[in-house]
């Protein structure tokens, strides 16, 4: 029997952190050593409100009788609970004391718009790029399908026009539509908020910019399984799949503090830099040869997904190399040693290695960028924001 995710049976009892203080604005000077640890309070404290304000919402929301209502509602609450470093609501609040914010409790439910934005774009990716795996556990999809496949077992195996069998159509349709809850709950963040209706207001002008964004990028994305990746097309792409809503974090916690429109744009510019450097980190965490991204090692090569590592390996690469690539890309049914093999060009021309200097390089002009806000920023705060940039191309995961 296959085996069902525990999020898919638990419903009531989850494991939550206990209350944790918004880290103090006095740790912002902690040396790079303690930036992890500083990271991990903010994320137990956001973990917590993740869980109430969703515990609160979700009992709101209508299940019109049906356990299946209710089964899709709870999975899409426990995408919200992936690993990861809650980078979005941290920037937020990162952003809302560096423009004058004193009070990052009167802000941590806000913050969370952004995380939930997220949220719903990893369920949709997984439906997109086909991956049953999300940081070492089932995808929504493929935890949903599985339910559907134990559940129903006989029918479960029907075919339907669209699908190979019914309970993968229940799967991907219930992704869909769990991705698209996670969306509105994001909504909910910014209105359901205790600000003025004019912060509001830019709240969700910029949610509407991060959503065009996300739509864009998607469309571009698929553009390119059969276009040609120049290095500009992928920049691009770095910079609306990732970047992009990096930047609606920042901007909103710059609203939510009242910064001024100097500072918005200096706070914009430095996170779609971080974004396209994260985005970079994330291709050459995928091979595995610097850490460990949560799936298997050349997912993104198995896919066919063209990525700046693989730009750089085809053009200063062998013909031999260009070889090992061919075989494996788009080709999800791989062998390991072809994909290790594969893997080893990217390391072997240096590719790896020019990827990295995009990033650090990139990196330094978001840094930059943070110089360039009138008034300047608080400089705790700042402080923060350059080591955060540091460590987002240091990690290993």
């Amino acid at each position: 029997m296959e085996l069902i995710p525990a999020f898919l049976k638990q419903t009531r009892g989850e494991l939550v952190p206990a209350r944790v203080p918004v880290p103090h604005a006095a740790t912002y000077s902690a040396q790079h050593k303690g930036l992890k640890s500083i990271i991990g309070a903010y994320r137990h404290t956001i973990d917590r409100a993740i869980h109430t304000y969703l515990k609160r919402e979700i009992k709101n929301l209508p299940a019109l009788g049906s356990p299946i209502v209710s089964l899709g509602y709870r999975s899409s609450r426990r995408a919200c609970f992936a690993a990861g470093k809650r980078l979005r609501p941290i920037l937020t609040m990162a952003a809302y004391r560096a423009v004058g914010g004193r009070n990052e409790n009167a802000v941590l439910e806000p913050s969370l718009a952004f995380e939930f934005f997220h949220a719903y774009t990893l369920v949709h990716d997984d439906i997109y790029d086909e991956d049953d795996i999300r940081r070492n556990e089932p995808s929504v999809h493929a935890g949903l399908t599985a339910w559907f496949r134990n559940k129903h077992k006989k029918d479960a195996r029907r075919r339907t026009l669209l699908y190979k069998n019914r309970a993968k159509r229940f799967g991907v349709v219930g992704g869909v539509l769990g991705g698209e809850c996670l969306h509105n709950i994001c909504i909910g963040a910014i209105l359901n908020s205790k600000i003025s209706l004019e912060k509001k207001i830019e709240g969700m002008k910029i949610y509407k910019e991060a959503a065009q964004a996300d739509n864009a990028c998607q469309l571009l994305d698929l553009a390119l399984e059969t276009e040609h990746l120049t290095a500009r097309k992928y920049r691009l792409l770095a910079r609306y799949k990732s970047g992009k809503l990096m930047r609606a974090a920042v901007e909103w916690g710059a609203v939510l503090g009242g910064g001024s429109p100097s500072q918005r744009r200096a706070l914009g510019a430095y996170a779609e830099h971080l974004g396209q450097a994260f985005q970079i980190k994330d291709d050459i965490l995928d091979i595995g040869l610097r850490g460990e991204k949560g799936r298997p090692a050349g997912s993104d090569l198995r896919e066919g997904k063209k990525t700046l590592l693989l730009l750089r390996a085809l053009r200063v690469g062998s013909a031999s190399d260009r070889r090992d690539i061919a075989r494996v890309f788009g080709k999800i049914d791989a062998p390991a040693g072809q994909i290790r093999r594969a893997i080893g060009v990217f390391e072997r021309t240096g590719s790896v290695a020019y990827c990295e200097r995009v990033a650090r390089r990139t990196i330094t002009a978001g840094i930059a960028a943070l110089e360039t806000a009138q008034p300047a920023f608080r400089k705790d705060a700042k402080d923060f924001l350059v080591k955060l940039a540091k460590f987002t191309i240091d990690r290993t995961s």
